[in-house]
């Protein structure tokens, strides 16, 4: 089995910084703090910089010359067809992998469904599980 690479300081910045974006930790419109960013993940300002690039290539942040950057503030319309083009994109990779798919696969598929219902159904659910859970499912 091949080892896993070590991820790159900017790709581990990225992925954190999306996953901010995502949970609502970094709000829209909200100006994101570069050497608090750095601080805390223990990085430099570099992959930062690089990080905050690729996620305005995705729509995520506005930089702003000279001022920094801040999370993009995205209209309802906006929303509305980011989704609708990932429903139709999920769709097609779902057909294209279940076609390769065997048996054993939809089994742990289904499990993995199973654990998503049962922690979503609890009182108390840990945001975090279900996003975490949700993340290995995808």
């Amino acid at each position: 089995m091949k080892a896993k690479a070590p991820l790159k300081a900017s790709e581990y910045v990225y992925k954190a910084i999306k996953e901010w974006i995502m949970s609502g930790e970094l709000a829209p419109d909200m100006r994101i703090d570069q050497d608090a960013i750095a601080e805390r993940l223990g990085v430099s300002r570099m992959p930062i910089r690089t990080a905050l690039e690729k996620l305005e290539a995705e729509d995520l942040v506005v930089i702003h010359p000279h001022r920094g950057a801040q999370v993009k503030k995205m209209s309802k319309e906006h929303l509305d067809d980011l989704y609708l083009v990932r429903c139709h994109l999920e769709k097609l990779a779902v057909k294209l992998a279940t076609e390769k798919m065997e048996a054993h696969h939809f089994e742990q598929l289904n499990n993995m469904i199973q654990d998503q219902k049962r922690l979503a159904a609890q009182a108390n659910a840990d945001m975090e599980e279900i996003l975490a859970v949700n993340r290995e499912f995808h």
